[in-house]
């Protein structure tokens, strides 16, 4: 079976002043915008719609906000789980991914958020986990950086625990509405799971009613060694990057092996590569949106680079063009995209 997923840049500027895209202002505030890309989606058969997010405004390329407030790049956003209720109640048969990450959030509040949502959808919500990548994004929550990335993934395995230990809380049969016995709830299938773990602790029970999948979808889109592992664990479908058809196959397998050595069975994840295909209503209209789009990456360097650099944590304006990035290269931020601009 052909699946299809859609990776929506975050509830955001869909374009701003990129003349083989189109322009916009802000008719996309009230996500109106968003919630016709989605009905467009469901109708061409797509499983889902996954929301990126991000909580701060970078400053990593040349050290300022300037460039990212020049293209509307990270910000302004909109909150994802608000976009996914609007699509929700538009939709009937898409997914619909919300992005929250592990270290802005506490597993209470995300536990009861994701059962909500997988309500307000009739089952179609999903999370998309992702543990945070830039120290900004930490300090607006009160932190002063990000924790080292392997750690993250450590306190996201934790997270993830006190998550199902909530969901679990309430039985399946635990809602009777028992009218002549007066009874709405059946206490003997709600219990209290004290999840106390090497990093998070939460008393529970959850109280909202389980929600029509149990447990929500989770994607992740971890392509480093341990976040390999981390998604092998936990995720149901994975967001992929590949630089050949070669690299995509060695990934696909090294997640399949990680599963099974977690017993899990490999053909239960779905991992999905990205694509960024330019459409037009004729072939000759896609191919001139295509020759401006390359005219415009030429000519908007800052633009391309400084995306680069908010996801990598490195200020990519300090390097020379013309050369090769240092092969020594690190990075607390997204080590996979980092590593394909290296290699």
């Amino acid at each position: 079976m052909f699946h299809l997923g859609w990776f929506l840049d975050g509830f955001r500027v869909p374009s701003w002043n990129r003349e083989w895209s189109g322009t916009s202002d802000t008719a996309w505030l009230d996500g109106g915008f968003y919630v016709d890309l989605a009905r467009t989606l469901e109708r061409g058969r797509f499983d889902y719609l996954m929301i990126e997010d991000s909580n701060y405004v970078p400053d990593v390329y040349g050290g300022s906000m300037d460039v990212y407030l020049k293209w509307g790049q990270r910000a302004p956003k909109h909150d994802p789980t608000v976009l996914a209720t609007l699509v929700g109640a538009a939709t009937q048969h898409l997914g619909v991914i919300a992005t929250v990450a592990t270290s802005e959030v506490e597993p209470f509040r995300l536990a009861r958020l994701m059962q909500t949502l997988d309500h307000t959808t009739h089952g179609r919500i999903g999370w998309n986990v992702v543990t945070g990548s830039n120290d900004r994004a930490a300090q607006n929550f009160g932190h002063d950086g990000q924790a080292r990335h392997d750690d993250r993934y450590d306190m996201a395995d934790d997270f993830i625990a006190a998550v199902r230990a909530l969901w679990d809380s309430w039985g399946e049969d635990a809602v009777v509405m028992d009218r002549e016995s007066g009874v709405y709830v059946d206490a003997s299938q709600v219990s209290v799971p004290e999840h106390d773990g090497p990093h998070y602790r939460t008393r529970g029970p959850l109280n909202t009613i389980p929600g029509p999948q149990g447990h929500p979808v989770l994607v992740q889109a971890g392509v480093s060694p341990r976040g390999q592992r981390f998604s092998a664990k936990h995720a149901d479908t994975i967001i992929a990057t590949g630089s050949s058809i070669a690299d995509m196959k060695r990934l696909r397998e090294s997640i399949r092996a990680h599963a099974a050595d977690q017993g899990r069975d490999p053909d239960d994840i779905k991992v999905m590569f990205l694509v960024e295909p330019i459409l037009g209503e004729s072939d000759t209209i896609a191919r001139e949106k295509a020759r401006l789009a390359v005219e415009e990456r030429d000519r908007f360097i800052d633009f391309g680079l400084s995306s680069l650099a908010s996801v990598t944590t490195t200020d990519f304006s300090q390097f020379d063009l013309d050369e090769p990035l240092p092969e020594d290269l690190t990075t607390n931020g997204h080590q996979g995209q980092l590593h394909d601009m290296v290699s």
